[in-house]
Formats: C-alpha cells, sequence, structure tokens
C-alpha cells in the first residue's frame, strides 16, 4: 500500500542544553530486523479491509534507528548542543554499539535500543514499543538507564496506517525520556 511515516523529527522538545558535545546512536535490537525478515525501516502494519497486512516504513527510506537518532541529534543541535548522530548495524552487539559512540569523541553519548517498536492499524492503531534509553560518559561507564516497554491502544485513525496517532505518541515518548531530571543531569559536565 506504500504507506510511510516520517520518524526523521528534529523539532522534538527534547530540553536537553549541555556544553558537552553528544553521540547520539540507535541500536535496532527488534528480532525481526536482526534476523532479516523485516527490513530496517519497518516501522509496522497496515491492515486492508480483510485484515491483510502491508508494511509500513520509514518516510525517509533509511533504516528506523538512522531517522530515529537524527531526530535526537537534530533536535539537540536546535538547542545549541554540539551532537552528532552515528549509525549502528542492526546486528551490532551492545558492547560494539558502545565501542562506536566511543570513537566519535564526544565528552557524553546517547543509546537508545530499540527492543521492539511496531504500530498496527485497521481500525484502531495498537503501538507496542520496548526502548532503553543509556547515557555514557567518555570512558564508556553508563550514567544513567530509563526504559519504556508497553502496548497501548492510540485510538482510530482515518490517516493511512495510524501515522496521525502513532508520530505524535513518538514525539512525546522520546521527549519525556530526555526530560528526565537523570538523564538531564547525566548530559551536564
Amino acid at each position: 500500500m506504500g504507506v510511510k511515516h516520517d520518524y526523521d523529527q528534529r523539532g522534538l522538545d527534547i530540553g536537553v542544553a549541555t556544553p558537552n558535545t553528544v553521540a547520539v546512536g540507535t541500536l535496532d535490537r527488534r528480532p525481526y530486523v536482526v534476523n532479516g525478515q523485516k527490513p530496517p525501516d519497518f516501522v509496522g502494519i497496515s491492515r486492508g479491509g480483510f485484515g491483510n497486512p502491508f508494511d509500513v516504513a520509514t518516510q525517509s527510506g533509511r533504516p528506523l534507528a538512522s531517522d530515529i537518532s537524527r531526530a535526537i541529534a537534530g533536535s539537540m543541535a536546535n538547542r545549541g548542543v554540539n551532537a552528532q548522530a552515528v549509525e549502528l548495524r542492526p546486528a551490532a552487539s551492545l558492547e560494539d554499539a558502545q565501542a562506536a559512540l566511543r570513537a566519535a569523541g564526544t565528552q557524553r553519548s546517547v543509546l537508545l535500543t530499540l527492543f521492539e517498536w511496531k504500530s498496527d492499524m485497521m481500525v484502531n492503531v495498537g503501538l507496542q514499543y520496548d526502548l532503553d534509553l543509556q547515557v555514557f560518559d567518555r570512558d564508556g561507564k553508563t550514567l544513567t538507564s530509563k526504559q519504556q516497554k508497553g502496548f497501548e491502544n492510540l485510538g482510530s485513525s482515518m490517516q493511512p496506517g495510524g501515522g496521525g496517532l502513532v508520530l505524535p505518541r513518538f514525539r512525546r515518548m522520546l521527549e519525556l525520556m530526555f526530560q528526565e531530571p537523570d538523564v538531564a543531569k547525566a548530559l551536564q559536565p
């Protein structure tokens, strides 16, 4: 059906202002992406009249992880933070992801791991998610970690694929994670 969702949203109100340089990476550990069953740009399912599923992909055509990293780093840059997005392979281990972030040479690193992110839309829009946000210092020491996990019925949507409900929830979820006092404090010198 060709439904696309725009996850490259650089206007997130993540409330982060820090003099530290920051590397941002998103590690896609969704099992069906890691094993190759679904492509890295897969974000959910839009169902036809008989419930037959059609994949929903990122609007950019880039992996979901890339769009999320770009959205976070771009939103930080909008607040004056020297932030850069780091590309991470879906099959990368946590250690490899941390090493790639440290190689950026920044004072802080943010790693968002996607264990699950999938919308499912027919009449109502469901969103299943399992996210882990970690902040590291330049030596790789974990300064804080926050998790969000659940399934939500976002209601009915007339927009194909439910993007009108999923994308605002995505934005708000990331904003709230970054506005957590422990996360804001960990990004400071």
